[in-house]
C-alpha cells in the first residue's frame, strides 16, 4: 500500500511555446521554483483545465519532466480525468509509468451530479482497482454569504447531493 499524501501541494499550471506544444522545460523551471519552499509537491494538470486537452504523448513528456524536477523526495499528484473512463484510465496508467504518488480525477462535466451521475462517479473505482494509487477526489463546501430565496433549494440541494458522494466515497472506500 502506498503512504498517505502529507503536505501543501502546490498546482502548478502547463507552459507552452509559442507555437502551442507543451514544454517541458518550462515546466521543471516553474517546480524548481519551488525548491526554496516548504512544499510537499506539485498538482500536474489539475490548475487550469488544461489536463484532458494535452495529447497523450504530450502528456507523458510533461509527466517525466515534473518527476525530474521533482526528484523522489517530493509529491507528483496528477489530474487524470477525462470524459471517459477509458482514457481517464489510460491517463492514470502513464501518470503510474511517470512516477505519480497520487492521482486525482474530477467527474466528467458532462454528467449532472444527481443520483445517476454519482453512479457514474462509481467508475472513479475502476482508477482504484486499475492503478495502484490513493485517489484524491474533491469535496467542496458551500461558501459563507448571503443567501437568496432562490438558492437556498439549490443549496439544500447540493448539501445533499454533497452527503450522498460523502457515504458513495465511504462505501466505495475512496478517501473523501
Amino acid at each position: 500500500m502506498t503512504a498517505p499524501v502529507r503536505g501543501l501541494l502546490c498546482p502548478i499550471t502547463t507552459p507552452f511555446s509559442p507555437g502551442g506544444d507543451a514544454d517541458p522545460g518550462r515546466l521543471a523551471a516553474q517546480i524548481e521554483i519551488y525548491e526554496g519552499l516548504s512544499v510537499a509537491g506539485v498538482v500536474v494538470f489539475g490548475t487550469s483545465g488544461e489536463g484532458p486537452l494535452v495529447d497523450p504523448d504530450e502528456e507523458a513528456g510533461l509527466l517525466a519532466a515534473a518527476r525530474a524536477a521533482l526528484g523522489s523526495h517530493r509529491t507528483l499528484a496528477v489530474q487524470v480525468g477525462h470524459e471517459s473512463v477509458r482514457a481517464t484510465v489510460a491517463s492514470a496508467r502513464r501518470a503510474e509509468a511517470a512516477g505519480a504518488d497520487a492521482i486525482l480525477s474530477l467527474p466528467p462535466r458532462y454528467y449532472p451530479v444527481t443520483p445517476d451521475g454519482l453512479r457514474a462517479m462509481a467508475g472513479l473505482v475502476v482508477l482504484r482497482e486499475k492503478v495502484i494509487k490513493p485517489l484524491l477526489t474533491h469535496r467542496g463546501r458551500c461558501k459563507p454569504g448571503s443567501k437568496t430565496r432562490a438558492s437556498a433549494a439549490l443549496d439544500a440541494q447540493y448539501q445533499a447531493v454533497q452527503r450522498q458522494m460523502q457515504h458513495l466515497f465511504k462505501l466505495l472506500h475512496i478517501a473523501a
